[in-house]
């Protein structure tokens, strides 16, 4: 998977960032397979992936963001062209698995 280095980290701190972004992006890749046939808005999604226990409730709504989209970079996701309301009533893409 893809990783940007945007805050210039190096060394350990560098491999430690690019591990934990790897796991979070196989994470949510893994939720999506597990649900096939269902869309989510990444909202919805961040939802059930903390609900489950899958991801922490620490999590950052800009790292979900980013790894939706290094997923869909990758072919792994897509978004449906469609949307719904999300958190605070905003519009949001629907993302489901790319089959």
């Amino acid at each position: 998977m893809i990783f940007h280095n945007t805050i210039g980290e190096s060394g350990r701190e560098l491999n430690e960032a690019i591990k934990h972004n790897n796991t979070q992006n196989s994470k949510i890749l893994a939720f999506f397979k597990a649900n096939q046939n269902v869309s989510y808005t990444r909202c919805e999604a961040l939802k059930q992936l903390i609900e489950t226990g899958i991801l922490s409730e620490k999590v950052q709504n800009s790292s979900i963001s980013r790894a939706f989209n290094t997923l869909e970079k990758a072919n792994l996701l897509h978004r449906t062209g469609e949307k719904r309301k999300g958190d605070l009533g905003r519009i949001q893409d629907i993302w489901t698995l790319n089959k």
